[in-house]
């Protein structure tokens, strides 16, 4: 249903749900960067969000889809900017170097998140297939791969499977409890495989 055809109830009912989850999120951030993601519980969440459990569980049923969200802000956008740099007809080595220094950065500024992508990549759980904001890097940095490479395998593999494996190596060599390092470490090891 459009907005156009939703009764005052359902544009009321929508704009709480819109609310409820924004308070959700702008609770989950702070408490995410502070505690990091084994140290943040979804009733820390629920409570300084000031909602009930059942409440949190309908807007995100799984703790990582909560801690995605909450980094989405910084997510979207950089998806954007290389769904950009795939469009356009620009140098597709320095977009794809572009994409990996950033991704690396965006990373290890932001472990939580990290840690939270890693099991969706490793699709742990059968919910995790469904995730949006995961697939979509991995779809972008595909193409970006792809049309560095000009659309040929190398290496003996395909530009979709470097791209999840590359991500993948990423997300494991940057979580915790691996030790902290430079984003300039991960950005290098996999620009020399993928360029």
């Amino acid at each position: 249903m459009s907005e156009e055809t939703l009764g005052p109830r359902q544009r009321a009912a929508a704009t709480k749900r819109a609310r409820t989850r924004k308070m959700i999120l702008d609770a989950a951030r702070p408490l995410c960067d502070e505690y990091g993601y084994q140290g943040t519980t979804r009733e820390q969440v629920a409570k300084a969000a000031a909602v009930a459990m059942p409440t949190l569980s309908k807007h995100f049923p799984l703790k990582r889809s909560l801690v995605v969200a909450a980094y989405e802000p910084e997510l979207l956008p950089f998806i954007e900017r290389a769904k950009d740099a795939v469009a356009t007809e620009g140098d597709a080595r320095e977009a794809l170097i572009a994409f990996v220094r950033e991704l690396a950065v965006m990373l290890t500024d932001h472990p939580t998140l990290c840690r939270a992508l890693l099991p969706i990549g490793r699709e742990e759980d059968p919910a995790d297939q469904f995730h949006p904001l995961y697939y979509e890097l991995e779809a972008v940095f595909g193409k970006l791969i792809e049309t560095h490479w000009k659309g040929e395998p190398r290496y003996g593999r395909e530009p979709s499977s470097s791209a999840q494996y590359h991500l993948m190596g990423l997300l494991g060599g940057i979580s915790p409890p691996n030790p902290p390092r430079p984003a300039e470490v991960f950005s290098s090891v996999v620009l020399m495989s993928v360029l």
